[in-house]
């Protein structure tokens, strides 16, 4: 089982930003899914140890996401970190992922 936990702020964020978080949240599932037991709790153990895996497994997440056509959504989402960063948590994307830059690039593709 699974529980994707949101911000409370998500409440007041727009839908598709509601769905670009979930989107990257279910990505991380599915990646993880490939793995075996053993294998996913190494990946969660050196995630936490090391900021630059850490960043690049964010990085692979983001670009699973707009693979899998949720790009618009993802870019509602950070925009929507992006202007509610100083909170702390879930939404400061201090943990790496795309930047609302890369993203906004990768949008003027599709």
């Amino acid at each position: 089982m699974y529980w994707i936990h949101a911000d409370p702020i998500m409440m007041f964020a727009p839908i598709a930003a509601v769905e670009g978080g979930i989107a990257h949240e279910l990505s991380h599932i599915s990646m993880g899914q490939t793995l075996s037991p053993y294998k996913r709790e190494q990946e969660v153990k050196l995630s936490q140890k090391d900021l630059l895996y850490r960043t690049l497994d964010e990085i692979a997440t983001d670009l699973d996401v707009i693979r899998r056509g949720g790009i618009r959504s993802l870019y509602s989402f950070t925009v929507f970190a992006e202007k509610n960063k100083q909170r702390k948590g879930i939404l400061t994307r201090e943990d790496g992922g795309l930047s609302l830059k890369e993203i906004k690039g990768e949008l003027s593709h599709h």
